[in-house]
């Protein structure tokens, strides 16, 4: 990996650690309502948080990417994060479909907030390596 492929996976990096330290509070904090049926307010706050998602896969893809010659097992994390989510989104977007906030809470505390936890994880792994260049 190049200088600037480098700065540049550094600072994504510290961009979605920023996303991920906001994003998952607020996963957490959906819980408890959707878990209630209060409203369908949660399932709506969910569906405006796909752009996020859309951006966290394009970032761990070309993280992936970057890292695939230089740190296999930080390669293989951003992967497996692709790999949860993707195998997430399906039953996620079913269950809001269908306003089954049960289910939606399910995947989301089960399945989308362990996967954004790892990926979080990855990221602050890039952030500590000082030698990646």
């Amino acid at each position: 990996m190049n200088q600037q492929e480098s700065e540049i996976l550094k600072e994504s990096s510290k961009e979605v650690n920023e996303y991920l330290e906001r994003a998952i509070p607020v996963l957490e904090g959906l819980l408890v309502p959707l878990r209630e049926g209060r409203s369908v307010e949660p399932i709506s706050s969910l569906a405006s948080a796909a752009d996020g998602l859309g951006g966290l896969v394009q970032y761990a893809s070309s993280a992936r990417t970057l890292l695939e010659s230089y740190n296999a097992d930080l390669a293989d994390a951003f992967y497996n994060f692709e790999s949860r989510l993707g195998a997430a989104l399906e039953p996620l977007v079913a269950g809001m479909d269908a306003q089954d906030a049960v289910l939606v809470a399910d995947i989301v505390e089960y399945e989308l907030i362990p996967a954004l936890k790892e990926l979080q994880s990855a990221v602050r792994d890039v952030l500590g390596q000082s030698n990646i260049h």
